[in-house]
């Protein structure tokens, strides 16, 4: 890839995180959510 061409992500909703969460939540191990927030952010 060009070193400054973006890359290929999928941009969710706040809301597709939240039902992606409680899916977790709920044992559904298709759905991984990660926070990958730096500590500033938490």
């Amino acid at each position: 890839t060009e070193p400054f061409a973006p890359a290929a992500v999928e941009t969710v909703t706040e809301l597709d995180v939240i039902h992606a969460a409680r899916d977790s939540a709920n044992g559904d191990t298709s759905v991984l959510v990660v926070d990958a927030r730096t500590p500033g952010w938490v």
